[in-house]
């Protein structure tokens, strides 16, 4: 895509490089573990030790007059069921020692164990694992089976129990991970009571439990941890265009963390479809996604059929996922990448997940939906990093190497992807680091609001017509040849509407003399509704003029003005400051010459 530098008059045109062609997938790992993290209960190592019966039961899970029977584990009674920890090809076509647990072969049957005390659950537990069936060497004939943990604690000495796991799940060719936090129980005396129950038919009911464990970390399960990994590198620059030639440098610009071409148009609806959510669910998700709308000029449409821009899917298995911006209705992107089974974006929730997770995980994956990226790689957030830590966690709880490992979390983004002008700790876009990961005490935490700069950014990428008071700011640094009155220092800036390119100019300085080594910063307002994306290009333009108290000691040829510095800034109406660019800066940068090299052009599109 080729675009005209946009310089008027007795000026030249100049061909612009290349503008960036990227494709950023997000993939959101869920990590349920943690390297620091110890083993309170085993359920494998335990299961010996559990008390074991099968039954068949009535409609309110009670077990029928004369059908429950004591079971010993490790024992096949054929059709009362079994209990064992077995190494079994699973459905996902793996192998694995897990719990292998058979309900009472019959309609209603089941099997429950339960497991001995814990007497003090330590602080911070999270109960994980994973459920499936065993792979049958044929057709799987299993109509899927009910998996159930419950936890029973004391109130003033008496029992009391709930269920902290119901999952009905169907052979399907994967494992199903779950993730429960005990937190509200530390310090109390509680046990385990594990059950399945079958469906229609007890047929192949090969019910298994994988990695089932309470461990101990230092990290709640409400701190769970989104990766995102990219595909591609990005080259995005900013052309600089002046008289000794074209150049390029990095940019670093607020409008780069949400990839400036992945940008949706500003005031588009987006049709949203949520594919496999209650109408509950629908509802709150509505409620959370349209908050985003307050402050972006953007409206989501929820729709139930059709083809939508943002497809959510409800995979329990699918973590959580978005493409970033418009990806979504790339073509090339919607082949990819499957859209149409795995949609744009995928919510790990149900109507059990907590209120404030949903909020959590709806507001940072819709903001991944407008454009927005993470803050965690930002190079401004100088996080202290244990390396070895980092090392060690990441190849235990996700089997990375450290090259995949230092791709992912260690290497700083390119200062083109960083997420604002400097690092948000409150940002709904960041995600949890330990302090066990890093040197000295630097921690982040979860956020469940979008903050005052997520508001702020959205208003900058996408401005509402009416929004006032946003302006460049040009901050320059004379180097050792002044600027002399009567000369003008311009500046040119061009920008996009609904109606097309526009531009204006206006005078940095108005005739006065800018000393050696003089820095002067001018804030240019911008029109109504411009927004940072629409800023297209930024041009100096010296116009050196003859001196009425010394005539004819200086020609427009030949009057000269050297920089040492540039530096050019977004400011909305909140005063928030974004870079456009990275600051210029040399000894001196740029020499102006009069008539002969009167211009410096930065294409920031």
């Amino acid at each position: 895509m080729k675009k005209q530098s946009l310089i008027q008059g007795n000026y030249y045109s100049q061909s612009k490089v290349n503008i960036l062609k990227i494709r950023f997938i997000c993939f959101f790992i869920l990590i349920g573990g943690h390297s620091f993290s110890q083993t309170v209960f085993d359920f494998n190592a335990k299961a010996h030790l559990a008390l074991w019966q099968t039954s068949t039961i009535d409609k309110n899970s009670n077990a029928l007059p004369g059908t429950a029977k004591i079971i010993k584990y490790g024992k096949n009674y054929r059709e009362n069921g079994e209990v064992k920890v077995r190494n079994l090809i699973l459905e996902d076509g793996k192998r694995y020692n897990c719990l292998f647990t058979h309900p009472k072969w019959t309609k209603n049957g089941t099997v429950k164990g339960w497991y001995p005390k814990i007497k003090k659950l330590p602080e911070n537990s999270i109960l994980t694992g994973r459920i499936g069936f065993a792979k049958p060497q044929g057709r799987a004939g299993t109509d899927g089976a009910r998996f159930m943990i419950f936890i029973h604690y004391f109130v003033n000495g008496r029992e009391q129990w709930k269920p902290i796991l119901d999952r009905y799940k169907k052979f399907n060719g994967k494992l199903q991970s779950f993730h429960v936090d005990l937190s509200k129980y530390e310090g109390q005396k509680i046990f385990f009571e594990l059950r399945v129950d079958t469906g229609n038919t007890s047929n192949q009911d090969w019910a298994v439990w994988n990695n089932v464990k309470v461990i101990s970390t230092p990290q709640s399960i409400n701190d769970k941890v989104n990766m995102c990994v990219a595909f591609g590198e990005s080259d995005k620059k900013i052309t600089i265009v002046n008289k000794k030639g074209e150049q390029e440098i990095d940019q670093t610009t607020a409008k780069l963390v949400a990839i400036s071409d992945k940008l949706w148009p500003v005031g588009k609806t987006l049709k949203v479809k949520l594919d496999g959510a209650s109408p509950m669910l629908k509802e709150k998700i509505k409620n959370i996604a349209n908050e985003w709308t307050l402050y972006a000029n953007i409206k989501f449409d929820f729709v139930e059929h059709g083809d939508p821009e943002i497809y959510v899917k409800f995979d329990p298995e699918g973590g959580y996922r978005s493409l970033i911006g418009n990806q979504s209705v790339d073509f090339l992107t919607r082949i990819g990448y499957d859209i149409i089974s795995r949609g744009t974006m995928n919510l790990a929730v149900n109507d059990e997940t907590s209120d404030l997770e949903l909020r959590r995980v709806v507001l940072h994956e819709f903001g991944h939906a407008l454009g927005f990226k993470h803050e965690h790689q930002n190079p401004t957030a100088g996080v202290p990093w244990n390396i070895g830590a980092v090392y060690d966690y990441y190849h235990s709880a996700e089997g990375w190497d450290r090259d995949r490992t230092r791709r992912n979390v260690l290497k700083k983004l390119d200062k083109t992807e960083t997420q604002y002008s400097h690092f948000d700790p409150l940002s709904i876009m960041i995600y949890p680091i330990h302090n066990d990961l890093t040197i000295g005490n630097f921690t982040t935490t979860n956020n469940y609001d979008l903050s005052d700069m997520d508001k702020s950014f959205a208003s900058v990428l996408y401005p509402f017509p009416n929004v006032t008071g946003n302006r460049i700011r040009a901050t320059i640094t004379t180097g050792d040849d002044d600027l002399r009155e009567e000369c003008d220092v311009y500046m040119i800036v061009w920008y996009n509407t609904n109606a097309g390119l526009k531009e204006f100019r206006v005078s940095l300085n108005r005739r006065q003399r800018w000393t050696n080594y003089s820095t002067h910063s001018k804030d240019i307002p911008l029109p109504g509704g411009v927004g940072i994306n629409d800023v297209v290009s930024i041009t100096l333009n010296f116009v050196t003029r003859k001196r009425n108290s010394v005539p004819h000691m200086w020609t427009d040829e030949d009057d000269t003005w050297y920089v040492n510095n540039i530096k050019f800034e977004y400011v909305n109406a909140n005063n928030d400051v974004f870079p456009l660019m990275n600051e210029l800066e040399g000894s001196p940068y740029i020499k102006f010459i009069g008539k002969r090299n009167p211009l410096l052009l930065i294409g920031l599109q």
